[in-house]
């Protein structure tokens, strides 16, 4: 599995792996109920939009992208989008829990809105910036 951020913040500090880490360990609880510990957040609880995208193998052809452009904790909303987006996208059938070690994520941050003048009114070289993580998850199925 592999992650990635998407962030337009010039404090890197809200967005980091732990976000992605987090989806996983939440599409991984929510497959083998009663067998692992239910995740905790390792991250700052600021409000937030936020999207999370979930792809599959070195395509990353999409399997699922679902987010708010309203404000919610990130504890609450990294949890609430990851399984949405994973599980009730209805353009994809739900993730199931064999495409886990072939799935990447990434999490976009929404900040530094501003209202434009007309639908033209947009910089492409502020759309955002990523960093780009790989994370190895072996045996968690077992």
């Amino acid at each position: 599995p592999s992650s990635s951020m998407n962030h337009n913040n010039s404090n890197n500090t809200v967005a980091t792996d732990d976000l992605c880490v987090y989806c996983f360990d939440v599409i991984i609880a929510h497959h083998l109920r009663g067998k692992v510990e239910k995740p905790s957040p390792n991250f700052e609880n600021e409000s937030y939009p936020l999207f999370v995208t979930w792809t599959t193998g070195k395509s990353h052809k999409l399997r699922g992208c679902i987010g708010t452009f309203s404000s919610l904790p990130l504890h609450k909303g990294v949890k609430e989008y990851a399984l949405t987006s994973a599980l009730n996208d209805t353009r994809f059938d739900p993730i199931s829990k064999e495409e886990i070690p072939n799935l990447n994520v990434k999490v976009s941050l929404l900040v530094g809105f501003e209202n434009g003048k007309d639908y033209l009114d947009w910089n492409v070289s502020m759309i955002c910036h990523s960093i780009v993580h790989v994370f190895l998850i072996i045996g968690f199925l077992n």
